[in-house]
């Protein structure tokens, strides 16, 4: 008689790979389960996404498309264009706006109640990847973003590993590339891991394609890497992102300290606990010429 049983490693043998262990007339004898390779399941999924890419390349896409102005509202600030307009496309990308009639073989789409404008720009995001793939990938959160009509997206560095080198920002623009979507533009880390303790290799990132520096929620306390931060952030032309909280006054509160935190018996925060570093970020922006935001 043949029974087989799953086999769970102790806590002891986390490390160990899994087993299933078949009994043979009474006698269990173990062998390795084989398990799953992830670079086989990684390169098929970029086949398969490759696939689709290429099925929508490949579709025909309407010579002309027609947006009824009726209903259309048309905005471009750098054109200081706010108003009702027809709206033409040939081959995807924007011809003609104004008072336009179709002609014979134009695709007319009803567009009544909604608005054309450039693509949307988004500076803080977090994609996760690499090390935090079971929150979010750099694909999907560039494929969320253009569903929201966002074409570009900045995001943070709080990745693992902390985007803090050249390898990272490469990985990181690499992967955009495959998922050609949104434009990704990285933004580098102040210090190394995030941590405020010793400067990153803010030049090395920004030559790779890194756009700003930032340790995204976590504050630099110390005043001298700020302005050694700064004094390079001018040096390679790129702003200095900041979160701003001076923690030991905001001592971990959950709301605006006021009547209202009294009274629901929360932790209250200060203002002063932001105004207090967004202070000294402004006496060092004038004492070094950077940039921050």
């Amino acid at each position: 008689m043949v029974r087989v049983h799953e086999q769970v490693p102790d806590e002891d043998h986390l490390g160990d790979r899994q087993q299933a262990v078949h009994e043979v007339d009474g006698e269990r004898h173990p062998h390795p389960v084989q398990l799953p390779d992830p670079q086989e399941a990684e390169d098929r999924r970029v086949q398969e996404h490759e696939a689709v890419q290429h099925a929508v390349q490949d579709q025909v896409v309407p010579a002309c498309v027609l947006l009824p102005g009726a209903g259309l509202e048309v905005v471009d600030p750098g054109q200081d264009l706010n108003k009702k307009a027809d709206v033409l496309l040939e081959k995807g990308q924007v011809a003609r706006l104004g008072r336009i009639g179709a002609q014979e073989g134009w695709r007319v789409i009803n567009v009544s109640g909604m608005y054309v404008m450039p693509g949307l720009i988004d500076m803080h995001v977090h994609l996760r990847e690499p090390g935090q793939e079971y929150k979010e990938t750099i694909e999907t959160g560039a494929r969320a973003a253009v569903a929201g009509g966002f074409t570009s997206v900045a995001c943070m560095p709080n990745t693992d590993p902390v985007n803090d080198c050249e390898a990272i920002t490469r990985y990181i623009l690499e992967k955009a590339r495959q998922a050609n979507l949104a434009n990704v533009y990285p933004v580098g880390a102040i210090t190394k891991g995030s941590n405020g303790k010793e400067l990153a290799e803010i030049g090395e990132m920004v030559r790779n394609g890194a756009v700003a520096i930032s340790d995204d929620g976590k504050p630099v306390k110390n005043n001298q890497i700020m302005r050694r931060a700064m004094e390079y952030s001018r040096i390679f032309d790129v702003p200095v992102l900041d979160h701003c909280e001076d923690c030991d006054l905001a001592a971990h509160g959950v709301m605006n300290e006021g009547a209202v935190s009294t009274e629901l018996g929360l932790r209250g925060m200060h203002a002063a606990a932001e105004e207090l570093d967004v202070a000294r970020d402004i006496m060092l922006s004038r004492l070094t010429g950077a940039r921050v935001h």
